[in-house]
């Protein structure tokens, strides 16, 4: 997914910016990154309450693995 195709999928919901993250693309409103591209898939960043709706939705977690083998 390029950059055009993550404005395009948010478009009806807001207006996105789109940066370079992880070798990936990280997508921006309003300053505050709330999604990632990764090899094609799109992660919506959660919290607390809406974790386990989107994991009932069939959604996958993915957490970043940091330069200290944390998860961050």
């Amino acid at each position: 997914m390029d950059a055009q195709s993550l404005e395009d999928l948010f478009a009806p919901f807001a207006k996105i910016s789109v940066r370079k993250l992880f070798g990936g693309l990280g997508a921006y409103h309003d300053g505050v990154i709330f999604a990632v591209v990764l090899q094609g898939e799109v992660y919506l960043r959660t919290d607390a309450q809406t974790e386990p709706q989107f994991a009932a939705a069939g959604s996958r977690k993915w957490s970043y693995q940091g330069k200290n083998n944390q998860n961050t």
